[in-house]
């Protein structure tokens, strides 16, 4: 009967502090929220390009950067001038 009784002021004790803890919150609110939230937007502008240096040219805003950056890739990833491989359609004898 001692041990029902100790189990059972031991839970309304534990309920007494989690209750305390979320009204704390609530009206005090979360201390790091400010913090955490500067090193969010941080981040953010870590990773947002602004501007790119070619040579002694200065490329900014949004639609000049995607221009430059997909003529750039376009540039190095298209295809050769210069190509061995020669693909004839008419050859079909050795596809099965």
């Amino acid at each position: 009967m001692l041990n029902e009784r100790f189990i059972k002021l031991h839970w309304e004790e534990e309920l007494k502090w989690y209750q305390r803890a979320k009204v704390k919150h609530l009206l005090e609110g979360d201390v790091n929220t400010k913090y955490y939230h500067l090193l969010a937007n941080g981040r953010q502008r870590k990773t947002h390009i602004f501007s790119l240096e070619d040579r002694n040219n200065i490329i900014s805003g949004d639609a000049q950067l995607k221009k430059h950056i997909t003529n750039y890739y376009r540039n190095l990833f298209g295809p050769s001038e210069y190509s061995s491989f020669l693909m004839d359609e008419s050859q079909t004898d050795d596809i099965p």
